[in-house]
């Protein structure tokens, strides 16, 4: 193999290592500065700077080497070498940063950033940046070489180079999509640094060893030789002369070499601008609609170098026949124009493509192959033609071959650093001021421009370069006209209802009329008239918008994710988010100052200063989040948090630079609510190295509280969550408030609730009533809402990975879920089966009186779910309970279990009123009427009330035995109903003459079934006018469709908890009260089958399909169920 031949597989490998450089140094940087976007733009500005400056510096140094294919190898294994180095820099950089960094203003600090990355980033992005005009030198010769000994027409030096481009381009897609589809997720960012590291070294290899074997072994022909030494007469052989290339033939021919050389490059800067502007704006509206994973960012660039490296290949193809590059490079910057205009009008369709290509209700999308896909629709046709404009550049200046290499790195220099000011310019001042859609409207007319000056300097005559300017501008002008539309709202909001997206699409909009005005509850919102969107901002970070879909309860997003909420009423938000705010203020040992971290609707925030903090440090990345949530608290009437400003300090920047810089033991607690943890950058605060980071900010007793999301989330990266934090803090407390929520309380003293949590409770009146309204205000019922402590939460986490800044095997891990994966608290108990609720120190803390409320309200809070009671009883062994309180708890959790035996006799045995409450309930609803009037005189326990005693009475229909419950009643001084207990003492004193008077003057009596049922038996046996009849009736029907509804709906409740024995006595009541009930029947008798009871399956089926003959729907649910049961029905 040739010198020539070996340079491209040796860029293939360049190429590939540089992409992965670029993000595993990106990554590595971004864990010491942060995510906010200065920080991004820092290391951004600083890459790009080092390949801007090594293309000029290279294009210079390549017109003195004597070997440009050594040099080139040099500078690979200087790559590398620095690579290796960057591993044991990066570390010390960190704690440089710490030192340097603490205590500066905002401005000081993105300068201390910038000055820090320098010194890692440039020398090797020089060193990459120089390897193509380097090569360009080694490569031009020999083509002029080679077209003077063929006699053939060449295109000049720009030819090799664009192959020499294209080759490394194309290197470099496989480096983006291998680092981001296997090297971080699988191997992590040290070892992609060394595999990069190696392919350096490999691309050097491979030119040195061609270049020994092809010196050792001479030369075969003048054109052979020139390749194998990569200049002339270095093997003392005479190369041939090269034929002389002609100028590009177009207007620029008249021009200088000096001046075309100006314009190429200034062209190529016009195009990089434009090219890197539009990769990070079009990278932001996908972002929005396949979410910012590193996966889906890998996808994006893929697809677009892909396209770059085609679309070089291609410029050659489009100058054949002689076609002047400047006339080409004009065309294909008004194509550019044309397409990026397509594109904004398609990108609305984009969310029923995904919904196709995953064949489920999902516009939100998980799999590698979708995402590439879905990039490539948009980002690849692009790029194809934005890959023309560095070798057309080149070809304007092909005609001096004796300067091939400083046009190259010049040209090259202008379009990287054109390109970083696009980048620059994009992110920070056209989208924040204009928008995404506005902003390419402006890469739109950048486009036109450049056609417009390349159309004027191509044109031979002064007719075709007014043509050539004229058509662009008119371009731009129609496209204006057209004015497609992004439909960004209706995009941030399209995976709500994917079936509503597939069918109808952004067309039920309507354009705002001429004023503004939409009407109704309406707001016009990028020139539709919406229904739903109250705010929308496109920040420098993120898009916010505000949704209100009912018109009162309002849901803030952020790129479309759902952030926050917040309604009327009292406290407006979840009792998670109560639950996130209040407990630093319950737990921490000095509650004095806090960092949230994100502000989200500011509600954790609120709760923290309901407590006895004194400062609140408020960490947001996004300056919009602010100001949506302070539109959502104003409209609502609610006090903003951040207005109190002697108490609160907003900055607005990474979270994890911002506890990097604090000094040690400044916080008692810190709260962290950050985005989603499959999000490239929020996955930063899952990670050992972060909450290390939170460990030395805090003060001795200091509390970290973590939120971690329920919904696309696995057991596996919940478990490695937990052990997470437990190689990092002593004790953990996990809590599910929610269906959506995991919080976790870790700190290095023990966490538990006890006596001060009671008196913090009362001394912060403000904190206790928000807690109330979402039924947390007391200690039982915090207690209620834990679901592991340090002992089950050690168990929980044994032998789950810990996640690493090198490796975040929770951002990928989730990334891979479908959206719609949520972990519900069913899989939850399957996987802390044999795990106790809480051990013996957690009970030990809690005051002795409360520990069997814990209990008795932990069993209500899991009620229908068979394995949490289980975790429950496991419980029991660790505390010391007297018999009474014990057989109380006893008896609960076998009546939650449908034992129905063993809960009578625990609760009989006890002395506990809440015991006595619960046994006349049980003989009330099983029907032991008569059993528990019977006890009701002769017991020495009272219950709380007499309500269900007075029902029983109620359903005998016997008058003497309400006497003891009316004295029951009389001596508690209260009754769950006053209504029924008037109407229990009528019917006692005067019979059924009395009843009927007393449910006509009280009506409420009535929502008993029992009292319902026996005024109905009344009025028969008394011979009431049969509208009365009639009205009696309808009151027992409505009050026993009521009865079987609730027990239907419990039934259903705990049949899905898988907790089939309180599930079927459930069913049972819902069909005392409704024998029509096909659906109980049906479901009952599955049951009942399951336990192996087929005989009453088919009582069951057979005693409700009787019943309900006459109505079709519950009696083709009770024939589908004997079907499917194998059952025949009489």
């Amino acid at each position: 193999m040739s010198v020539r031949l070996a340079l491209y597989p040796a860029l293939l490998c360049s190429g590939a290592a540089a992409l992965v450089y670029q993000s595993v140094w990106g990554r590595m940087l971004h864990r010491v500065f942060g995510v906010g976007d200065l920080a991004i733009a820092t290391v951004l500005a600083c890459f790009f700077l080092g390949m801007g400056v090594g293309s000029a510096v290279g294009g210079r140094w390549a017109q003195r080497v004597r070997s440009p294919a050594m040099a080139y190898a040099a500078l690979e294994l200087g790559i590398a070498v620095w690579a290796l180095g960057s591993l044991v820099a990066l570390p010390e950089l960190h704690r440089a940063y710490a030192a340097l960094g603490a205590g500066r203003t905002f401005a000081t600090l993105t300068v201390v950033r910038f000055v820090l990355c320098l010194p890692v980033l440039l020398p090797p992005t020089i060193a990459m940046g120089a390897t193509l005009p380097i090569l360009v030198r080694a490569t031009s010769e020999w083509g002029a070489a080679r077209s003077a000994a063929a006699g053939t027409k060449d295109l000049g030096w720009g030819q090799e180079a664009t192959w020499l481009y294209a080759t490394n381009t194309l290197g470099a897609v496989f480096g983006a999509g291998v680092s981001g589809f296997y090297l971080l997720p699988v191997q992590g960012a040290q070892r992609s640094l060394l595999c990069a590291a190696l392919a350096s070294v490999l691309a050097a290899v491979i030119v040195v060893v061609t270049q020994r074997v092809s010196a050792r072994t001479g030369t075969r022909g003048r054109a052979e030789a020139l390749a194998a030494v990569g200049q002339e007469g270095s093997q003392g052989v005479e190369p041939p002369r090269p034929a002389r290339v002609s100028p590009p033939n177009d207007g620029s021919a008249s021009l200088s070499l000096g001046a075309r050389a100006a314009l190429s490059a200034s062209l190529a800067a016009g195009a990089g601008l434009a090219s890197l502007a539009s990769e990070v704006l079009w990278t932001r509206v996908l972002r929005t609609i396949v979410q910012g994973t590193t996966q889906a960012f890998a996808a994006m660039l893929v697809n677009y170098l892909l396209g770059i490296g085609v679309g070089a290949l291609l410029a050659d193809r489009l100058l054949k026949g002689g076609r002047s590059p400047l006339r080409v490079f004009g065309a294909c910057q008004l194509l550019l124009a044309l397409l990026t205009a397509f594109a904004i009008g398609a990108v609305p369709q984009l969310p029923r493509l995904i919904v196709l290509l995953q064949g489920s209700p999902s516009t939100i999308p998980h799999e590698a192959s979708v995402l590439m896909v879905v990039s490539s629709v948009l980002l690849l046709p692009l790029a194809l033609v934005l890959g023309t404009s560095i070798p057309l550049a080149w070809h304007m200046v092909r005609d001096d071959e004796a300067h091939a290499a400083r046009h190259a790195g010049r040209i090259l220099a202008f379009n990287t650093l054109g390109g970083l000011l696009g980048s620059l310019l994009a992110g920070f001042v056209l989208v924040p001021a204009m928008g995404v859609q506005r902003a390419l409207y402006g890469v739109i007319a950048l486009h036109c421009t450049l056609a417009a000056l390349a159309g004027t300097f191509a044109g031979t005559r002064p007719a075709r370069r007014l043509i050539g300017a004229l058509v662009p501008l008119l371009a731009l002008v129609c496209i204006t006209k057209v004015a497609p539309s992004l439909r960004l709202a209706w995009l941030l909001d399209a995976w709500h209802d994917a079936n509503a997206t597939v069918i109808r699409g952004p067309e039920e909009e309507d354009p705002c009329p001429p004023d503004g005005e939409c009407g109704g509850s309406s707001t016009c919102i990028e020139g539709y008239c919406n229904d739903t969107v109250r705010f929308l901002r496109e920040g420098r970070n993120t898009t916010v918008t505000l949704l209100s879909r009912d018109g009162t309860s309002y849901r803030l997003f952020n790129d479309g994710r759902p952030e926050s909420g917040f309604s009327p009423g009292e406290p407006g938000f979840g009792r998670e988010l109560a639950l996130l705010g209040a407990l630093p203020s319950l737990l921490a040992a000095t509650p004095e100052r806090a960092m949230a971290i994100g502000f989200g609707g500011g509600h954790t925030t609120t709760m923290l200063l309901k407590g006895p903090f004194t400062r609140v440090d408020v960490v947001e990345l996004e300056e919009a989040v602010i100001d949506a949530a302070r539109l959502m608290h104003s409209t609502l009437s609610k006090p903003f948090p951040l207005d109190d400003g002697e108490r609160t300090h907003l900055t607005f920047d990474d979270a994890r630079a911002q506890l990097l810089l604090a000094p040690a033991a400044t916080f008692d607690a810190v709260v962290s609510q950050p985005s989603h943890p499959w999000l490239a950058g929020s996955s930063a605060l899952y990670t050992e190295e972060f909450f290390r980071e939170v460990q030395h900010s805090l003060r001795p007793g200091g509390v970290l509280v973590q939120w971690v999301n329920l919904f696309r989330m696995d057991i596996p990266s919940l478990r490695s969550v937990v052990a997470t934090l437990l190689a990092v803090f002593e004790h953990v407390q996990c809590y599910v408030a929610e269906d959506s929520s995991f919080i976790i309380v870790a700190g290095d003293a023990p966490i538990a609730f006890s006596q001060t949590t009671i008196d913090r409770l009362d001394a912060n009146l403000p904190l206790r009533r928000t807690l109330e309204a979402v039924e947390l205000g007391t200690l039982v019922e915090l207690v209620s809402v834990v679901e592991l402590d340090t002992a089950g939460a050690r168990r929980f986490a044994a032998g789950a990975p810990v996640i690493h800044d090198d490796r975040p095997t929770l951002e990928f891990a989730l990334a891979r879920l479908e959206f719609y994966s949520d972990l519900d608290e069913l899989e939850l108990d399957q996987a802390l089966v044999g795990v106790p609720w809480l051990g013996t120190e957690s009970l030990a803390a809690l005051p002795h009186e409360l520990v069997p409320d814990a209990f008795l309200f932990r069993a209500e809070e899991v009620r229908v779910r068979r394995r949490a009671l289980t975790r429950l009883e496991g419980s029991l062994q660790a505390t010391h309970l007297d018999s009474s309180d014990l057989l109380m708890v006893q008896g609960t959790l076998a009546e939650l279990r449908g034992d129905l035996s063993a809960a009578i006799r625990d609760y009989a045995g006890s002395q506990n009123r809440d015991a006595a409450d619960r046994l006349d309930y049980l003989r009330h609803v099983e029907g032991y009427d008569r059993d528990l009037l019977a006890h009701v005189s002769a017991r020495q326990t009272l219950p709380y009330n007499a309500g269900h005693a007075l029902s029983a009475c109620l359903a005998v229909g016997e008058r003497p035995l309400c006497a003891a419950p009316l004295r029951a009643a009389e001596q508690l001084h209260a009754s769950e109903d006053d209504a029924l207990e008037s109407a229990a003492r009528a019917f006692a004193e005067g019979g059924c003459a009395s009843l009927l008077i007393a449910v006509e003057a009280d009506e409420e009596a009535l929502d008993d079934p029992e009292a319902a049922f026996r005024a109905l038996a009344c009025a028969e046996s008394s011979h009431e006018p049969e509208r009365r009849l009639r009205e009696l009736h309808e009151a027992l029907v409505a009050a026993r469709m009521r009865t079987a509804a609730y027990e239907r709906g419990l039934a259903q409740s705990a049949n899905e908890g898988l907790n089939y024995g309180l599930a079927m006595r459930h069913f049972v009541h819902a069909l005392r009260y409704d024998p029509r009930d096909g659906d109980s029947a049906a479901a009952l008798a599955r049951l009942l089958i399951q336990a192996g009871n087929t005989e009453r399956a088919r009582a069951v089926l057979a005693r409700t399909h009787a019943a309900s003959r006459a109505l079709r729907d519950p009696r083709q649910a009770v024939e589908r169920a004997a079907r499917d049961l194998g059952i025949t029905l009489p």
